[in-house]
């Protein structure tokens, strides 16, 4: 008598050749499985120090993206400044400057700004240099870019221990909104003021991110996704290049 044979008992799964255009396919379901994967689950908060450091290193992986680029100027060459602030709120950011000037004695926010003419102010009364900071949120067209820029000065102050006098201008007029910070270079006791390297390389990075987390929540696997079709569209070098 033949013995009955069981299917489930046959079953074998036999792994085919991918088809034509597979692994171009496979390879952008890898980068995009990756990704969801790199984001999944939660996160904890933890302080930043004004020396850069931060607690808990796997808070930055799951917080929003912020890049914060830190420059300065040292007063040198005439009208320099004040060209930058007329560079700041040329006619096509599409911005509201917004700001903190001691000197005004009330807030800026209930004031006309006028940025080359302070950063011109800030030059002839002899500052020692002039920083400059560019806020650019991965998501900035979903945040209150005012509220983050307020959120972030009031944070140095407190980290640097000074009021800080600054003129702040969102720039809209790029696929990425982002801010733009002349940021005074003395204290409030008219000394030089002074910016810890590692609080320009990595503290005001962690800083911004917690501050752009505050206002989207943590990153999730749609953010992923959405910064992964981000780079693939960019004409620039990313770091898809790079992997």
């Amino acid at each position: 008598m033949a013995k009955k044979t069981d299917e489930a008992d046959d079953f074998r799964l036999r792994p085919n050749r991918p088809t034509s255009g597979g692994k171009s396919e496979s390879r952008a379901w890898s980068t995009t499985l990756k990704t969801i994967l790199r984001y999944a689950g939660t996160s904890r908060r933890s302080k930043v120090s004004v020396n850069g450091g931060s607690g808990g290193g796997s808070r930055r992986q799951f917080n929003q993206r912020c890049a914060v680029r830190t420059m300065y100027t040292a007063n040198k060459t005439a009208g320099q400044w004040k060209a930058h602030g007329r560079y700041i709120v040329r006619e096509s950011a599409g911005g509201t400057a917004l700001g903190s000037l001691m000197t005004a004695g009330v807030d800026a926010r209930d004031l006309p700004l006028e940025p080359a003419k302070e950063l011109a102010r800030w030059q002839t009364e002899g500052d020692p240099r002039l920083w400059k900071l560019i806020v650019s949120p991965e998501f900035g067209e979903r945040l209150d870019l005012d509220r983050l820029t307020r959120d972030l000065m009031a944070r140095m102050e407190k980290d640097l221990g000074t009021k800080l006098e600054w003129i702040a201008v969102p720039h809209f007029n790029t696929e990425h909104p982002h801010v733009h910070i002349a940021l005074r270079g003395i204290r409030e006791d008219k000394s030089a003021l002074d910016l810890p390297r590692d609080y320009v390389r990595h503290g005001l990075r962690a800083i911004a991110e917690d501050l752009c987390t505050r206002q989207l929540g943590h990153r999730n696997q749609l953010d992923a996704i959405e910064s992964e079709r981000r780079e693939i569209e960019e004409r620039r070098f990313t770091s898809l290049d790079r992997a």
